[in-house]
């Protein structure tokens, strides 16, 4: 199964000027072999009514999560119209109304006799705040959602967890010294009011990794598949998680557009043999 992820640039909240980037499109139609998903994030769910429009809607059913009820970003997943759509759900019981909800989509879909569980994500930063963010994360990590039993879940998007210090595989206790050593904190303009010592100490990606695994999913990324370079620094903002035991079928690629985008895209593989 082929999936694509883009990162739509839209910025943090819904303004109503934003639309799916022709460009995008031109680019999942270039394929020669035809995705099965397509995941957008920081989108408004707008398309330019043309023959980039027309070819994409002919392949794929399109689904998008609640923008104008929260003045947020939209989530949009298309999946191939010859797979099978189980559900779709754009509400995570854990956060309810709340106004501070991840942007947030999910589809559970069969093919080929298999089920997963797609789920399209984007964390809110408004307040540019490490601690407040890993509040919202351990909200978000005890959904239902990401537990499906029979079912490989599969959840993509910009967790906006900025630059990771040490070696990607290792665990946080392994490199938590290098995060308390760090001086790198300005980034995003987190603790704009008090500088702090020690940057995204309770929200990066080494315990965003931790905790996800204890949930029985697993990080696929390399110290290369950074979203964009700051100065020099490479981000990783966007992932790819799927149920641990899937973990070694899936094969990864980010690539730079020759467009604008607010960070690179990926195409991720699984192999399903």
């Amino acid at each position: 199964m082929k999936i694509m992820y883009f990162n739509c640039n839209a910025g943090s909240n819904y303004t109503g000027k934003y639309k799916v980037p022709n460009y995008i499109l031109k680019t999942i139609n270039s394929e020669e072999d035809v995705p099965h998903i397509i995941i957008l994030t920081e989108v408004v769910p707008f398309f330019e009514d043309n023959e980039e429009y027309r070819e994409f809607v002919s392949k794929y059913f399109i689904s998008f999560s609640r923008f104008e009820q929260t003045k947020k970003n939209s989530v949009i997943i298309a999946v191939r119209k010859d797979i099978e759509i189980r559900c779709v759900n754009d509400i995570m019981c854990a956060f309810d109304k709340d106004e501070y909800a991840p942007d947030y989509l999910n589809i559970q879909i069969d093919k080929d006799g298999k089920s997963y569980n797609v789920i399209g994500f984007r964390m809110l930063t408004d307040k540019y705040d490490y601690d407040w963010e890993r509040k919202l994360f351990d909200k978000f990590i005890n959904n239902n959602e990401l537990q499906i039993k029979d079912t490989v879940t599969v959840l993509v998007g910009d967790f906006n967890n900025a630059k990771h210090y040490g070696d990607i595989n290792k665990s946080f206790s392994e490199v938590e010294h290098l995060y308390w050593k760090a001086d790198w904190d300005n980034e995003k303009r987190r603790y704009s009011e008090t500088k702090r010592k020690v940057p995204q100490y309770n929200y990066n990606l080494h315990i965003i990794k931790d905790l996800f695994l204890e949930k029985g999913l697993g990080l696929v990324e390399k110290e290369d598949d950074y979203s964009f370079l700051y100065k020099n620094n490479p981000i990783h903002d966007d992932h790819f998680f799927i149920s641990s035991e899937e973990s070694d079928r899936v094969i990864i690629s980010f690539y730079d557009s020759e467009q604008p985008l607010d960070h690179r895209y990926f195409v991720a593989e699984i192999n399903e043999d």
